[in-house]
């Protein structure tokens, strides 16, 4: 994507931000603006371009990058202001699992994960400073629940200049569903996987020196976790929330409907003694 100057907006139909991949809370992205609501499923599910209402299809973002397009390992500052066709700014905004944005990125690769929040500074103006690691293309994910409203998605891509670009290797199911992290091990389990039909996934936690089931779970904006998952190529988005949303373990449970088939990198993410664990694994759904 290129960018017309150094504070330009660009419209089209798609829209989204993001911030920093890897350990911190700042990533980059693009200056862009319009509506493409992307499938959700589960509960508190995200809906389909063909559930929004005439009113809600005309509810769009667009995306200012003030210094123009970012570049790799450098912060850039990132506007979104969100309006109605007429230019109206969408100010009336309903918080939602905690946050009146949630921001996703992710690189085209899927190698790069950040689900981040901007700061709201009213008028339907958001603000956050972004900074990504590498160059290349990213895939950009934002929702926010406008007063009286469902839950809408809005998405863009952007193609950061600099910085190393690594050729990755094509998606493949994970071989093991479990991973150690702050001294638990997380493991997930799923129902039968196949396109347009709902399936559990489950996720167990166990402390990994003890093997004991962990019951000290901590509530992760609102709920026991999150789970987002993301289509090879980051055409398809999910970000689904738990069933059993209270509850502070040994197991969460999500019911998400994969729209088509083929390659999902899925992220859960949980917190326990004030740590955030990001949990990621990939699943082909026939």
């Amino acid at each position: 994507m290129k960018w017309l100057n150094a504070a330009a907006t660009l419209l089209f139909s798609g829209a989204a931000l993001l911030a920093n991949f890897g350990s911190g809370d700042d990533l980059g992205a693009a200056s862009v603006a319009g509506f493409d609501p992307m499938p959700g499923s589960g509960v508190h599910a995200h809906p389909s371009a063909s559930l929004e209402t005439e009113e809600e299809k005309g509810m769009l973002a667009s995306w200012t990058w003030t210094e123009g397009t970012p570049s790799a390992e450098r912060p850039a500052e990132l506007v979104i202001r969100l309006k109605d066709r007429s230019g109206k700014p969408i100010d009336d905004l309903q918080a939602n699992h905690e946050k009146l944005m949630h921001l996703i990125a992710v690189s085209e690769d899927l190698e790069q994960f950040r689900h981040l929040h901007p700061e709201y500074e009213g008028e339907g103006v958001f603000r956050i400073a972004l900074s990504f690691p590498t160059g290349g293309k990213y895939k950009l994910y934002a929702d926010f629940m406008p007063a009286g409203h469902r839950e809408l998605i809005r998405t863009a891509e952007v193609e950061v200049d600099g910085g190393a670009e690594e050729t990755a290797a094509e998606l493949s199911p994970s071989r093991s569903l479990s991973e150690s992290m702050n001294g638990v091990e997380i493991t997930l389990s799923a129902g039968h996987l196949m396109a347009g039909m709902p399936t559990t996934l489950t996720y167990t936690f166990r402390d990994k020196k003890s093997g004991n089931p962990v019951r000290d779970l901590e509530p992760y904006l609102g709920a026991v976790g999150h789970v987002i998952a993301i289509g090879e190529g980051a055409g398809t988005y999910l970000h689904v929330h738990p069933m059993n949303e209270k509850t502070a373990g040994p197991q969460a449970v999500f019911s998400a409907t994969f729209p088509k088939s083929g390659m999902y990198k899925i992220w859960g993410q949980f917190q326990r003694g004030g740590e955030l664990m990001t949990v990621p694994f990939v699943l082909r759904i026939p």
